[in-house]
């Protein structure tokens, strides 16, 4: 049943969080079921995870519906609640995304996170509230709890970038795309070429992002990197090629650029 399930994958995590660097002792302190963590809800966990899915293909619109979903199916699911308010804030729904910013952080408090799931919480949200400085002592928290974690390294790179801080911002990066699948790889060292000014870099993986990326990314990265050299109409052409294909999600991100 859920029960014996839940059992199984809280046995598993105990090992992938080993291998993602964290100590045993925390291990031990946080070691929740996690049913405590997340929902028991099957339908909230099966709406929740199609909406990850969706944001990564940049459906906003999908993953706005399916997030509404998983929380209908569960109220107090707070991981939903985030991802929702993270969607929003970052679309410029700054209103409802704190609101739910608010329903995320009672339901956090509810129930027991782990360290990771607490400093993701407490990044975003300090990022989402334009806290910079919070997010960045956060990013590097868990940085230093979870060596081996992708996701903070690219939230710090990115976070300060927006300083101009671009020597660090790289390095970042750099650390992050080595945990990366191969299309995300080539997307970010595009974006570490831009950030330093070295167009051999962007010059070098640019094919290899066309090679192993749908072309709705691929077209994307392409136009900026054109925008970022100032061909500005060479750019505006491969974005309205993105609005051709037949995806919504693509459509509006061409449209957007």
């Amino acid at each position: 049943g859920p029960q014996d399930l839940f059992h199984q994958l809280r046995s598993a995590a105990s090992w992938i969080r080993a291998q993602a660097g964290e100590a045993a002792s925390q291990i031990a302190q946080t070691d929740r079921p996690p049913e405590d963590v997340t929902t028991t809800n099957w339908l909230a966990l099966n709406a929740y995870a199609q909406a990850l899915k969706a944001r990564r293909s940049h459906d906003s619109q999908r993953t706005k519906l399916l997030l509404r979903e998983a929380i209908a199916a569960d109220e107090k699911f707070a991981a939903a609640h985030q991802e929702l308010a993270d969607v929003l804030v970052t679309e410029g729904s700054y209103a409802e995304g704190a609101e739910r910013w608010e329903a995320a952080l009672q339901f956090h408090a509810s129930r027991n996170l782990s360290i990771r799931e607490r400093f993701r919480a407490e990044g975003l949200y300090a990022e989402d509230t334009f806290d910079v400085d919070r997010a960045i002592s956060t990013y590097r928290a868990w940085i230093t709890h979870y060596p081996s974690d992708e996701e903070p390294k690219f939230y710090l790179g990115t976070t300060i970038a927006h300083r101009k801080e671009f020597t660090e911002a790289r390095f970042q990066l750099e650390q992050a795309y080595r945990l990366m699948p191969l299309e995300r790889t080539a997307a970010f060292q595009c974006a570490i070429g831009w950030l330093s000014g070295d167009k051999a870099l962007t010059d070098e993986w640019l094919p290899k992002l066309a090679a192993n990326s749908n072309s709705h990314r691929y077209l994307i990265v392409d136009g900026q990197t054109k925008f970022i050299r100032g061909q500005v109409l060479e750019a505006e052409e491969s974005f309205r090629r993105v609005v051709l294909l037949a995806s919504p999600a693509a459509k509006d991100s061409g449209l957007g650029y």
